[in-house]
């Protein structure tokens, strides 16, 4: 979870190959949000992303291959794709990763309940498995909390405890600190609904940058809970 927090290293760098366009613009936009950088020459590249079929060029790099065939490989995932299962297998190809769970920045709202008081804050990052968020003073590792927040709709209650504390004060002169929570005391039902949004914000941060019935084109190529594919579906005015 202090991905986002410390200095990056430079961003790997894939060469994406589908069939479709539409499905290929799409896994840009979403692995672009994961901090992998999208180009052309396999030269360049850390890793190829190539759909079967597609004749790829000669690399001496790793090839992540995309099948409609139901495979157990380590180099190969099945169609329709699991977001959940192309993080799993770029992060393990890529960055030597075994994080399971989709991490994305955000920026949303939330009430802090710690310390017998209800403090508003703003959450940075966020998985199923935890989140940051921006606190005016330090906590302790190990504290319990619970947070609420608004997410497609619904107002849910995350339990958890501090994980880490990266004061911000000094550099910023502000007193603030950033503090990872893990939710070990969260329903699963609850973690379920936020998975899927982090599934639904990936793919319509993507779709944002495509002509609309190419962003429809391409969700067809997805393995999506009904509750997300239903909410893609929705006019854009209406998300």
């Amino acid at each position: 979870m202090l991905e986002h927090v410390l200095p990056r290293a430079r961003e790997k760098r894939l060469v994406i190959l589908t069939h479709s366009q539409a499905f290929g613009a799409l896994l840009r936009g979403v692995v672009t949000q994961w901090l992998y950088s999208p180009v052309e020459s396999p030269a360049d590249a850390d890793l190829l992303l190539v759909e079967e079929g597609c004749l790829p060029p000669v690399t001496n790099g790793n090839v992540l291959w995309l099948s409609r065939a139901r495979v157990e490989e380590d180099n190969r995932l099945s169609l329709p794709l699991s977001l959940e299962e192309l993080w799993r297998k770029l992060g393990k190809l890529c960055r030597n990763s075994l994080r399971n769970h989709i991490r994305i920045p955000v920026s949303l709202p939330a009430t802090l309940l710690v310390r017998g008081m209800h403090t508003p804050t703003q959450v940075n990052n966020l998985s199923d498995m935890g989140l940051r968020f921006v606190f005016p003073r330090e906590l302790h590792n190990g504290e319990q909390l619970t947070l609420q927040m608004m997410l497609t709709g619904e107002r849910l209650t995350l339990e958890g405890r501090v994980i880490y504390v990266i004061p911000r004060g000094d550099a910023e002169g502000t007193g603030r600190s950033e503090v990872g929570v893990i939710f070990d005391r969260t329903p699963p039902e609850t973690r379920r609904l936020v998975r899927e949004y982090i599934i639904w914000r990936c793919l319509e941060q993507a779709r944002r940058q495509l002509p609309e019935p190419l962003a429809g084109q391409g969700l067809d190529f997805f393995q999506l809970p009904p509750a997300v594919r239903r909410r893609l579906a929705e006019p854009a005015e209406s998300r």
